[in-house]
């Protein structure tokens, strides 16, 4: 499928698909949960359950000059008892569209396939509905269900597919069901939805804002007793034209670890520390597309392997976010053992006795001796 939106940079994109918010699920009864590079069945939502409240809607007629289909898109946004919203949308095609020698067409310019941006940072579940006319709004009713929905591997497009079969299309004078894309988000702005039928219609719709995202780290990780770490926090901002407002969270550190108390001015909010373990962040703005990243000093005042986890980030027009968690590890120093050299004793050797050699001279004189006494005593005997 083409991307209706190459305006979104992809490299971006697939950073930001890993960072889906969990926090919180859609929770719409009958909706199929779908993840990034997911396809699924979207699932009915059983005729009669309340959408909630209506928050806003729109309805804005479309002409598909490359096809020459023409139709209208209604738009809309639910919010939940439980505070999350759900995104409606309602195709309806014109019996006007009627180009029936349209090239690749089997039929007179049905319409194919609608699609959604953008639902970067929160978790998404898709339906129809076919009692549309039911629960006020600008809806309709319509069993024109459609056959698959997805989600792009960034995970910034949803969309709903009316074929294969060829059938299941939208045809002129039809109106779809209520497509349902349901999910964990607490705000919502200007968006854009696209209708696809040989040509790619973008039209005005409505669009989640993204969770607030948290995230820690110690630096070093291992420290000696009494030594200090950095200990690191970045909150990050999935959406790409809105700012998280009201940012905060809370963080208390296990005991064993402490900080020292003080107050800094961080990302347009209130950093403050309160020995011996509060951290505490308030009133931040994190822009669209963009990081808030900071850090605080903390000691090693026991020894011990710690994990800590911060409360859950939250934003007053984002709603609550992910928790984070960090380790540290405490430690007794290792000291390495310093080479010396070993006096290894050594044994007085034990005297040898000289035993007396005779050389050749000796040998010469003592063969002369022997002779002049063997000579001596035959001249005595004679």
């Amino acid at each position: 499928m083409k991307n209706p939106f190459p305006q979104v940079r992809a490299q971006v994109l697939l950073v930001l698909a890993c960072m889906v918010a969990t926090t919180a699920q859609a929770t719409l009864t009958g909706t199929v949960p779908v993840i990034p590079g997911g396809t699924v069945v979207p699932g009915p939502v059983p005729p009669g359950t309340p959408p909630g409240t209506l928050l806003a809607s729109n309805s804005t007629p479309f002409t598909n000059s490359t096809s020459t289909a023409s139709g209208t898109l209604v738009s809309a946004v639910f919010r939940e008892a439980g505070g999350t919203l759900d995104f409606y949308y309602q195709i309806t095609n014109n019996t006007t569209s009627t180009n029936c020698g349209h090239a690749g067409q089997p039929a007179c310019d049905p319409l194919a396939r609608e699609t959604d941006i953008s639902f970067l940072g929160v978790s998404t579940s898709l339906g129809f509905r076919i009692d549309g006319g039911s629960f006020g709004g600008p809806f309709v009713n319509s069993t024109v269900a459609p056959v698959t929905g997805d989600r792009n591997v960034a995970g910034d497009v949803v969309g709903f597919s009316f074929n294969p079969p060829a059938s299941a299309k939208i045809q002129p004078g039809q109106t779809s069901s209520v497509l349902v894309i349901s999910t964990n988000a607490f705000g919502f702005t200007a968006g854009q939805a696209a209708v696809i039928d040989g040509g790619t219609t973008t039209l005005p719709a409505f669009e989640p804002v993204s969770l607030p995202s948290i995230a820690k780290v110690f630096n070093p990780a291992t420290i000696a007793l009494n030594a200090t770490t950095s200990l690191t926090f970045t909150i990050t901002n999935l959406n790409t034209t809105v700012a998280l407002t009201g940012v905060a969270f809370s963080d208390t550190l296990p005991t064993g670890l402490t900080v020292a108390s003080a107050s800094a001015t961080v990302c347009g909010g209130t950093l403050t520390t309160t020995a011996p373990t509060g951290i505490a962040l308030s009133g931040a703005t994190v822009n669209a597309n963009s990081q808030c990243q900071f850090s605080v000093t903390v000691t090693g005042a026991a020894l011990g392997n710690y994990t800590n986890t911060t409360g859950a980030v939250s934003s007053t027009n984002g709603g609550t976010g992910n928790t984070a968690s960090a380790n540290l590890l405490v430690a007794t120093p290792t000291n390495t053992p310093t080479n010396t050299p070993t006096n290894t004793p050594t044994s007085t050797p034990t005297p040898v006795p000289v035993v007396p050699t005779l050389n050749e001279s000796g040998m010469l004189i003592f063969g002369l001796l022997i002779a002049a006494a063997g000579l001596l005593l035959l001249v005595r005997r004679r």
